[in-house]
């Protein structure tokens, strides 16, 4: 397992771009002083091969700043390539599957949790608890719909019960 002082002193972290550079080059892997570190994937992550291991960027920069391995690190805004330490966050594993997902292609209102409902000719709310849909609420306009499910998201994660 990398060590904090290992990875003090084989890399700088700038928190303000979120990347990492090379502290000493290492003529047997090719790496010069300076350099960027990183491969970018085709998810959009960063990793970084640190003694044969292969690391995401996001979770060096937390270890970086604060010393300790993060259990998940959840990019706040969902930007997966912004490794900025002001837009990542430590977070438990519910709290990052609670993400804000785009909604499914089948989806009628565009907004994830909103649906319309025929029987009451309204949109109906809902949010995941505990794994489960929990009802929040009909609204005849379809923004205080939207309005409702953020607001209802955002108690629940705050809360850590979605």
């Amino acid at each position: 397992m990398l060590t904090h002082e290992r990875l003090l002193e084989l890399l700088s972290y700038d928190p303000a771009t979120g990347s990492f550079t090379w502290r000493a080059e290492s003529p047997r892997s090719g790496v010069r002083a300076g350099a960027e570190a990183g491969t970018k994937t085709k998810r959009g992550y960063v990793y970084i091969g640190i003694d044969g291991k292969r690391y995401l960027r996001h979770r060096l920069a937390w270890f970086y700043v604060h010393g300790t391995w993060p259990d998940f690190v959840d990019h706040k805004f969902g930007v997966k390539g912004d490794d900025r330490i002001t837009e990542i966050r430590d977070v438990s594993r519910t709290g990052n599957q609670q993400n804000i997902r785009k909604p499914q292609r089948n989806n009628s209102s565009g907004v994830l949790g909103v649906s319309w409902n025929k029987a009451t000719e309204s949109w109906r709310v809902q949010v995941q608890a505990a794994g489960w849909p929990a009802h929040v609420g009909l609204f005849n306009d379809l923004q205080d719909a939207a309005v409702a499910q953020l607001t209802a998201r955002r108690e629940r994660h705050a809360t850590n019960t979605l």
